[in-house]
């Protein structure tokens, strides 16, 4: 246990030097400068979306005017609860005067990227931390984003297996893509799925645990956000993580004002969100979510929540048209409603308390369009707070960054570049030795007819050993160009899993591996408290861990 310990430590230190390069050069794989510019405190970006969440007296004074709003009771029924925690927080919700801090994600396959894990133990520990210090009750609430339609997007998980190789594990789809990721079920591709995940890491110490738990999560005839669930109550109901699914039949009842007034009142909404937004892009930044002139911010289901989904656009009278059909339809009373990316938070904070949004760098973008949404609907912005990130350290690849003198950012280089650094292309000794054995066998070429004449078997003797020569340092030769090969493969395998670690498939690890590949590796049980203690509040800085 103790070399185990020190060899952890040895990796920690390795680490924590690297860090600051792999941060500076994978930010630039982000998806906005509007982010980095408003991580960094910079003015221009702070116009747009203030960083309320580092002053500890605007923190104080969210959570007040929080709460001043009551949860709507349809949340709170929708709620399950599995744990005497999650009860506790469920309850308190429901009084007057607590708060909340949310955050949210697509239902990814098998949890989904490593992220979506510090995501939950964020909200987790930002709410800890906002109870401690203001004295109002705060609990985490997780925001399953049921309603998104980007099956493609979820349906794949990546995983690094027992021989430290990256595989990727991905569930085909021939279902009409407008529907919701909460409408569809796994079906039997899920089985092929989990198969092939057993196979990857079934000989980790943790491995046949996690099989067992998410097989049960992800039986054929579940939904992806119900498989989805299920795995995230089983990691985090113990911490009183709060699970609400907008799918939620009484969910949709309460959200079904809202939509109405999002289409009511389309034109003068789009309008201020067009205005805001190409102020944005006239800063210098880009405006992620392109907003339609008088288009609604929700999308509408004309056969139910289960059937395809359309945008809206205002028809010629007072009709409205399906975008991508040619059909109209004049009564949206029959139908169903969904949000967008910029009308989700605005339900959200109708229906919850809330005082804080943990995000990722695409949703902060998001937020910095959301100010005037934000007003038309008559309510406060939360803080927005940027989630947790985490490089998850492996000793074994810490010691080959240290063998080779290398830092975590040189690995964002093109592979054949890093490659080329690595295995050998010259000749090497080979020409020394060809030439010296060429000289050889020419001098004693010239000496043979002396030889010859002196003795016919001196003669003999001196082609023998021209031979011999010969064949010696061609096997010297066959010898060494193997002894090469076995080192350059060598360095091959061991770049490929610092790639396959530290920047599967050219991107961050926290993008680019998913759940399984911790859980199996430390424990159900262990990752996710480790992740909540790691955590320090309001810091949105990318930091290493080494878990359990």
């Amino acid at each position: 246990m103790y070399g185990r310990a020190r060899r952890w430590n040895q990796a920690a230190t390795i680490c924590d030097r690297l860090l600051a390069g792999y941060d500076s050069t994978l930010s630039a794989m982000g998806p906005t400068t509007l982010t980095a510019a408003w991580l960094a405190g910079e003015d221009q970006a702070l116009r747009w979306l203030p960083a309320a969440f580092r002053d500890p007296t605007a923190r104080r004074e969210t959570v007040a005017r929080a709460a001043t709003r009551s949860v709507h009771p349809a949340v709170v029924g929708a709620v399950e609860t599995r744990t005497d925690a999650q009860a506790r927080n469920r309850d308190q919700l429901a009084r007057t005067g607590s708060v909340c801090v949310v955050t949210g994600q697509q239902a990814g396959l098998f949890g989904g990227p490593l992220y979506t894990l510090f995501k939950a133990a964020g909200a987790i520990r930002h709410a800890q931390v906002l109870e401690a210090t203001t004295g109002t009750p705060c609990v985490p609430v997780f925001w399953l984003q049921s309603e998104d339609h980007d099956f493609d997007e979820i349906a794949t998980a990546a995983v690094v297996d027992a021989a430290s190789e990256r595989q990727v594990i991905a569930v085909p789809s021939t279902l009409e893509r407008r529907r919701s990721v909460g409408a569809r079920s796994i079906g039997p591709a899920a089985t092929q799925a989990i198969e092939q995940l057993d196979r990857a890491i079934r000989e980790l110490p943790h491995g046949p645990t996690t099989i067992t738990r998410i097989r049960k999560a992800y039986a054929p005839d579940q939904t992806w956000t119900g498989a989805f669930a299920e795995l995230m109550q089983d990691l985090f109901a113990p911490h009183g993580l709060l699970i609400v699914d907008p799918r939620d039949l009484r969910v949709q009842q309460a959200a079904r004002p809202l939509h109405e007034q999002a289409v009511t009142e389309a034109a003068t909404l789009a309008q201020r969100a067009r205005q805001w937004s190409e102020g944005l892009n006239a800063a210098g930044f880009v405006a992620p979510i392109h907003v339609r002139p008088g288009a609604p911010l929700s999308f509408f289901h004309p056969e139910g929540p289960d059937g395809p989904r359309y945008r809206l656009e205002p028809g010629p009278t007072d009709d409205w048209s399906l975008v991508g059909t040619d059909r109209t339809v004049k009564d949206l009373s029959t139908g169903a409603f969904s949000t967008s990316a910029m009308l989700r938070p605005i339900l959200q904070d109708r229906l919850l308390p809330t005082a804080a949004y943990l995000g990722g760098p695409g949703e902060i973008a998001y937020f910095a369009q959301l100010p005037p949404v934000y007003a038309h609907f008559d309510l406060p912005m939360p803080l927005v707070v940027p989630r947790p990130r985490f490089v998850i350290r492996d000793p074994a690849c810490d010691r080959i960054l240290e063998n080779w003198g290398w830092s975590l950012d040189r690995l964002a280089l093109p592979r054949d570049e890093l490659l080329a650094d690595l295995v050998s292309v010259e000749e090497g000794p080979f020409e020394a030795w060809q030439s010296a054995c060429n000289a050889l066998v020419d001098a004693l070429d010239r000496s043979a007819p002396e030889a010859k004449a002196r003795s016919k078997g001196l003669g003999k003797s001196v082609a023998k050993t021209q031979a011999t020569v010969t064949r010696a340092v061609e096997r010297l030769i066959a010898r060494y160009r193997r002894a090469l090969a076995r080192d350059n493969a060598i360095a091959m395998r061991r770049l490929n899993r610092l790639c396959d670690w530290y920047v599967p498939a050219g991107a961050p690890q926290e993008r680019a591996q998913s759940l399984p590949t911790l859980v199996a590796r430390s424990g159900w049980e262990r990752v996710v408290p480790a992740l909540i203690e790691a955590i320090e509040p309001w810091n949105g800085t990318l930091r290493s861990l080494a878990l359990p």
